[in-house]
């Protein structure tokens, strides 16, 4: 029979005497039920931004050392890599139309060399 339980939620325990513990690791995410996100596929590669709504979250089997996984309104299923906030969605379509507009020019001069 122990004579006192502990729940531990980090790595390390420390008990003295006769005890039973369990470890409960926290889980830990970005952002939460009802957060409104933004693709950084489509804002870097589109140039758009594609707004979703997170209505649940959960964590592939039980272990909750991997990344949640996050399901929109649509049942869209999206990981914490491929969501932004807004000004860093924001801060990749200006990356975006830097790119855009260095490629625009290249091909003129690419064109008027050939013209020539």
């Amino acid at each position: 029979m122990p004579t006192f339980t502990y729940v531990s939620d980090g790595n390390l325990v420390e008990v003295f005497g006769c005890a039973c513990y369990r470890f409960a690791p926290t889980p830990y995410h970005l952002y939460n039920i009802g957060d409104v996100l933004y693709s950084s596929w489509d804002a870097y590669k589109k140039g758009q931004l594609y707004a979703i709504c997170v209505k649940r979250m959960f964590w592939p089997g039980d272990d909750v050392t991997f990344a949640p996984i996050y399901v929109d309104r649509d049942n869209g299923v999206w990981t914490e890599s491929e969501l932004v906030s807004y000004d860093d969605a924001l801060t990749l379509i200006q990356e975006y139309e830097l790119l855009r507009n260095a490629n625009a020019l290249f091909a003129a001069q690419n064109c008027l060399k050939r013209r020539e």
